[in-house]
């Protein structure tokens, strides 16, 4: 993230929050939030699946495409399905990164066609693939060459056989859909948080040196929103994820801290919400669905506006770049172009005293 940080003295009017935000903040974010503290003190194991995306998107940030690589396989080792909408832009980083992206790096508006990292994609693909299936042969052998743990580990996940109640909105849409819309819904609730990256990818992802780490860090988002079984670790990684790119908090920041806070209070009305209607019998279904409804819809609308901000901070600059080369062209064609010649008058010689007296004598006669 250090390599991707623009500096305050180029964008003096965002110095003030430029210095606070950044990756401290983001580390202290999380760290410090609440849920991530609680989530420690009840040793759940989220925290390790957080880490393995952020440490995807930090060696594929330094150009090290296979440590990426084995970091996306070991997140899509622990949640099935959700961490696949993040190989690709990480693979996209790690190509930008190792020397592939543009040679002006400090313009964000030149991109990379598709063409020339797609055989850095297909590699990176490749080595996350191998990577998992490693991983499934270790989970084998250590099972006692038994195929058990692929239905408990992934097929369970993967067709929701559990439906606990929890921060997700899941288990509420399958326990009341039919049962012959359950395949279609499953389909459509593990399959559109693929769809999203190739159009975040042509819009923001492939142009400059901000904008494959943008794209990472949408996936990462996207992750975290969209998982069968989220914990309250997801939307704290979320929110500190965000500040990584501070020139996009500012660019929308009374948004931003408007929805973050709306959020983390959607998020804790969750365990009350819970707590009223599974230990007090003074609710129902809908009020945990409630909570879920509010933090879930902040989130989603808080990464939206964080796009576009990104979005609309590229196109201001790229009308300021046209700005200025129309007007430098402007002012060196004025320079360039000649002066006109100036207009030689022919100096006749001054009349003398005898000249004139001649004349007047002649004009006499």
């Amino acid at each position: 993230a250090k390599r991707h940080a623009i500096s305050a003295k180029e964008h003096s009017e965002e110095g003030g929050a430029m210095d606070i935000l950044g990756p401290s903040a983001a580390a202290a974010g999380y760290l410090l939030n609440p849920f991530v503290i609680g989530g420690c003190l009840a040793m759940s194991w989220q925290n390790l699946h957080c880490l393995s995306l952020v440490a995807c998107v930090a060696f594929a940030s330094c150009g090290r495409g296979g440590p990426s690589a084995g970091c996306a396989a070991v997140s899509l080792y622990l949640a099935p399905v959700a961490p696949l909408a993040l190989i690709i832009p990480a693979g996209v980083l790690s190509y930008h990164c190792r020397g592939g992206g543009p040679a002006d790096v400090e313009d964000d508006q030149v991109s990379v066609p598709m063409s020339k990292a797609l055989p850095t994609v297909i590699r990176y693909v490749g080595l996350a693939a191998t990577g998992f299936g490693v991983l499934i042969g270790a989970s084998y052998l250590q099972m006692g060459r038994s195929w058990e743990f692929i239905e408990t580990s992934f097929v369970d996940v993967v067709m929701l056989a559990d439906l606990t109640p929890n921060v997700g909105g899941f288990w509420y849409v399958f326990c009341l859909i039919f049962k012959r819309f359950r395949l279609l819904f499953l389909f459509v609730f593990h399959a559109h948080v693929i769809i999203y990256v190739i159009p975040i990818h042509c819009r923001l992802g492939r142009f400059g040196r901000l904008g494959p780490l943008a794209a990472c860090v949408a996936a990462i988002g996207q992750v975290h929103l969209f998982r069968a079984y989220p914990t309250g670790c997801d939307v704290a990684c979320l929110l500190a994820l965000l500040l990584v790119l501070p020139t996009y908090v500012v660019q929308c920041q009374q948004k931003f801290i408007l929805l973050a806070c709306v959020c983390m209070i959607g998020l804790g009305l969750c365990p009350t919400m819970a707590h009223a209607w599974l230990v007090w019998n003074a609710g129902n279904a809908n009020f945990l669905f409630l909570g879920h409804l509010v933090h879930h819809v902040a989130g989603g609308h808080l990464l939206v506006t964080w796009l576009g901000a990104g979005l609309q901070l590229r196109r201001r600059r790229k009308w300021t770049k046209l700005m200025e080369k129309w007007v430098w062209g402007m002012v060196d064609e004025a320079c360039r172009r000649p002066e006109a010649p100036a207009v030689q008058h022919s100096e006749q010689p001054p009349a003398t005293a005898e000249a004139e007296g001649g004349r007047a004598l002649k004009k006499r006669r």
